[in-house]
C-alpha cells in the first residue's frame, strides 16, 4: 500500500487524517497536517506538522494545528490531542505551549534527525479545558469575525 492509499485507508477508518496547506495566490505548498490515534486508544489523537522552508516562522504550523486541534474534538470519542517533538527543536516546541497545551511529560527516546537530544517533549490538550485554549480562540472565535 502506497502512502495516498494508507491516508485514504485511515481517513475511511477514521483513524488518521492528513492535510496539505497552500497559498491560494500561487499555489506553493506551505506545509502539511497530520492526525492520527495513538495506538490502544482511540481517545487519543497526536498532532503532527510540517512546514516548508521558506514558509517557517509565517504562522503555518501554528493555525494547522488549530485547524486540526479543533477538527480532533469534531469527534465525539476524542478526549485529547497530544503533541510530541524533540526538545531539541525549539521552533516547533513553542506552538504547543502558544496554542494552550501543557507539558504532559517528557520521555527519552532515540534521536533520528541531526540535532535532535533525544529527549521527547509529550504535550496534550483535553476536550474538557479545550474552549479555554488560544487554539479554541484563534480557529474558532477569531475565524467567526
Amino acid at each position: 500500500m502506497n502512502w495516498i492509499e494508507a491516508c485514504r485507508a485511515g481517513w475511511e477508518a477514521g483513524r488518521s487524517f492528513a492535510w496539505c496547506t497552500y497559498d491560494e495566490a500561487n499555489n506553493d505548498l506551505l506545509g502539511a497536517i497530520g492526525l492520527q490515534e495513538v495506538a490502544g486508544d482511540d481517545t487519543v489523537f497526536e498532532l503532527g506538522y510540517w512546514t516548508a522552508e521558506p514558509h517557517i516562522m509565517r504562522q503555518v504550523a501554528t493555525l494547522g494545528a488549530a485547524a486540526a486541534t479543533w477538527a480532533a474534538f469534531l469527534m465525539p470519542r476524542v478526549q485529547r490531542v497530544e503533541i510530541h517533538c524533540d526538545v531539541a527543536n525549539t521552533v516547533s516546541g513553542r506552538i504547543p505551549r502558544r496554542l494552550g497545551f501543557q507539558l504532559l511529560k517528557t520521555l527519552p527516546r532515540p534521536a533520528t534527525a541531526p540535532g535532535e537530544a533525544g529527549q521527547e517533549l509529550i504535550n496534550v490538550c483535553e476536550r474538557r479545558w479545550y474552549p479555554k485554549t488560544y487554539a479554541h480562540r484563534l480557529w474558532v472565535e477569531e475565524r467567526r469575525t
